[in-house]
């Protein structure tokens, strides 16, 4: 009876171990491609780790890499990018339909993540594709939970990606 006690304690152990968490940083964009020293547009970059890795990079030196593999991209934005008249009404107010996208990039640097985050959403935008390489309902489950009008003063990128990285810090404390 111990000896099967032992055992089941080891192996919730063991779970609890590898299960994942997720790795989450920031960053600012550019908003208009003719203006990129305006970064006022927020993306939310998440990399899916074992708890396993999170104790090794802990263990590992101060210094981090700028180098970023495996990750995903997420960020919020009108569906529809505005013509001139839209960016008129998006400034006065109005709300805009609005989209989650998400980009799964496979390797980058934090210095080239914009750049290739943009080049990839121009020319592969299949968002629900690079969120099924995820393969976790409780991010589905939180996209899900985001209204989806876009307001550029009361709910914006800014707000998702605050909104989005609460959310999965409560993911990394379960």
């Amino acid at each position: 009876m111990i000896n099967f006690l032992l055992i089941m304690l080891f192996f919730l152990n063991f779970l609890s171990f590898s299960s994942h968490s997720y790795r989450i940083k920031v960053f600012n964009s550019a908003i208009l491609s003719f203006l990129p020293e305006l970064k006022l547009h927020n993306v939310v970059t998440v990399k899916k780790e074992t708890k396993i890795e999170k104790i090794k990079l802990l263990n590992q030196s101060k210094k981090r890499s700028s180098e970023l593999n495996n990750f995903y991209v997420f960020d919020y934005t009108p569906k529809q990018q505005p013509d001139a008249v839209g960016y008129i009404k998006m400034f006065l107010g109005y709300e805009l339909p609005g989209i989650v996208r998400v980009i799964h990039i496979e390797e980058s640097t934090e210095e080239k993540l914009i750049e290739d985050w943009h080049n990839i959403a121009k020319t592969n935008p299949d968002y629900k594709k690079h969120l099924k390489k995820i393969s976790d309902s409780r991010i589905n489950n939180i996209i899900e939970k985001w209204d989806a009008p876009f307001n550029v003063y009361s709910h914006n990128c800014r707000h998702f990606s605050s909104y989005f990285a609460t959310e999965l810090e409560k993911i990394n404390n379960l």
